[in-house]
C-alpha cells in the first residue's frame, strides 16, 4: 500500500473522509464505503494531455468541416456532418430539438476543446492561464453535456436504417468522430483499483460532518465547514460550498414529473414522416423499433428501444425509489443505490440517440420526390424528456442516501 498523506479526501457521493494515497499510472482510488471513484491516475503530464487535446481539436474541425453520411440516388447527392444535421430540424417548434443537439453535440465539445487548449497552454509553460478558476468550474459543469459519442452511435444506425433505400457512404467526419471518442477511453483501459483508507479520527462515523469538514463540490478543497459555510465561497474555486444541494429533493422531484409528462406524448406523437414513390407515413419511436426488427436488425431494434423507449423509463423508477427510501431515511441497500445513481448518471445522456438519428435522416433524405424525411412534434417531447431526466439526476444529491447512518470505518 502506498504511503498515505495527512491531507483528507472527502468522497462526494456519501461524505465519508479519506486519506489521500499516492496512485501508480493507471490506478484508480475507490471509496471503501459506497465504491464511488475518488482519483484516477492516467500516468500522463501536462505535455501529454497537451497533445491529446490538440488531436482532439484537429479531429473535432475534420467531423464538422466533412461529411459525415452522404448518400446518392437518382443522380442527387446528399451529405450531412453535425451542424447540417441540426439545421434539418430547425421548423417551427421543432427548433427546441435543433438547439438541444447543437448545444450539446456542437457547442459544448467546442467549448471543452477551447478552455482545456487555453489552461493547457499556459499549464506548459509553467504559468497559470488568465480566468483559470472561472475555465475549470465551467469545464467541470459542462461535462455531462457533451454527447459527441451519441451522434457517432446515431450515425451507424442511420447508416442501418437508410441502406434499405439508398447507397449510404460514410464520410471523413464519422472516422473522426470515432478518434474523438476513442481517444476520451483508451487511457483508462486495464486500471487498477486502490480502495482509500479511511480516516479514525472519529471511530464510529468517520464523515465530513461527524468532523466539521466539508469538500468543494468542484475542486475538492476541504476546510473547516463552519469557517467555509460563513463565506459561502470555496478559497479556490470560488464555487458556492454547501453541506447538502439546497432542496435537492423538491427539485428533483420537479424535472422528474416534468420528464414523465413529457415522456407521454413523446412516445405517442409521430417523431418523423417520410414519403417515397408509395406514398408517405408517419413513425413513433415504437413503430421505429418494430420495422427494424421485422427488417430483420434486430440488434439496432433492440439499441434504439434501450435507448429511447427503456433508459427513460429506468431513470424514471429509479429516481423515484432513491427519492422515496431517502425521505423515509430507509438504511436498507444504501450501497447499492449509491451504484443504481451512477449507473442513471452514466446512461442519461444516451437516450439523445433517436434525436440524432431522426436529424440525419432528415438531412440525408431530401430527395423530393423521389423519398423526403421530415422531424415532427414528437422530438421535441422526447428532447424535453432527455434534458429534464439529466437534470433531475444533477439535482438529486447523492449524500441524502447516505444520511443518518452511523457508520464505522
Amino acid at each position: 500500500m502506498p504511503k498515505a498523506s495527512i491531507e483528507p479526501v472527502i468522497c462526494r457521493d456519501c461524505d465519508t473522509v479519506h486519506r489521500q494515497v499516492s496512485l501508480g499510472a493507471g490506478e484508480v482510488a475507490l471509496c471503501s464505503c459506497c465504491n464511488a471513484v475518488l482519483a484516477r491516475e492516467r500516468g500522463m503530464n501536462v505535455n501529454h494531455l497537451l497533445a491529446i487535446t490538440l488531436t482532439a481539436a484537429l479531429l473535432f474541425v475534420i467531423a464538422n468541416v466533412t461529411p459525415v453520411l452522404a448518400i446518392e440516388f437518382g443522380g442527387i447527392h446528399t451529405e450531412a456532418n453535425i451542424l447540417t444535421a441540426a439545421l434539418s430540424l430547425e421548423r417551427g417548434w421543432i427548433f427546441w430539438s435543433a438547439l438541444a443537439l447543437t448545444l450539446t453535440m456542437f457547442v459544448v465539445p467546442l467549448l471543452q476543446i477551447s478552455l482545456l487548449l487555453w489552461v493547457l497552454s499556459y499549464a506548459s509553460c509553467a504559468r497559470r492561464a488568465p480566468a483559470y478558476k472561472f475555465a475549470l468550474v465551467v469545464l467541470h459543469h459542462l461535462r455531462p453535456w457533451s454527447m459527441s459519442e451519441v451522434f457517432l452511435l446515431g450515425a451507424l444506425v442511420a447508416i442501418v436504417k437508410l441502406s434499405a433505400w439508398v447507397h449510404v457512404v460514410p464520410g471523413e467526419g464519422i472516422w473522426a468522430l470515432g478518434g474523438l471518442t476513442i481517444g476520451d477511453t483508451r487511457q483508462l483501459r486495464r486500471a487498477r483499483v486502490v480502495a482509500f483508507r479511511g480516516v479514525r479520527l472519529v471511530r464510529s462515523a468517520p464523515t465530513a460532518a461527524s468532523l466539521g469538514l466539508i469538500a468543494c463540490r468542484i475542486c475538492g478543497l476541504v476546510s473547516p465547514r463552519l469557517s467555509t459555510l460563513s463565506r459561502g465561497r470555496c478559497a479556490r474555486c470560488a464555487s458556492a460550498v454547501r453541506a447538502r444541494a439546497p432542496r435537492s429533493a423538491e427539485r428533483t422531484l420537479a424535472w422528474l414529473l416534468a420528464g414523465m409528462i413529457l415522456y407521454i406524448p413523446a412516445n405517442l406523437l409521430p417523431v418523423m414522416y417520410t414519403s417515397g414513390v408509395q406514398g408517405g407515413q408517419e413513425s413513433t419511436i415504437l413503430s421505429g423499433v418494430i420495422s427494424f426488427w421485422r427488417a430483420g436488425s434486430w440488434d439496432i431494434a433492440a439499441l434504439i428501444f434501450i435507448a429511447s423507449v427503456a433508459v427513460p423509463a429506468t431513470k424514471f423508477i429509479a429516481l423515484g425509489l432513491m427519492l422515496w427510501m431517502a425521505q423515509q431515511g430507509t438504511a436498507r441497500g444504501r450501497r447499492e443505490r449509491a451504484k443504481l445513481y451512477r449507473v442513471v448518471e452514466f446512461i442519461g445522456y444516451w437516450s439523445m440517440l433517436d434525436v440524432a438519428v431522426v436529424a440525419l435522416t432528415s438531412a440525408l433524405l431530401q430527395f423530393k420526390a423521389l423519398g423526403t424525411a421530415e422531424p415532427r412534434a414528437g422530438i421535441v417531447f422526447f428532447s424535453g424528456v432527455v434534458v429534464t431526466t439529466m437534470i433531475a439526476a444533477m439535482s438529486f444529491d447523492p449524500r441524502l442516501i447516505w444520511d443518518g447512518q452511523d457508520r464505522d470505518d
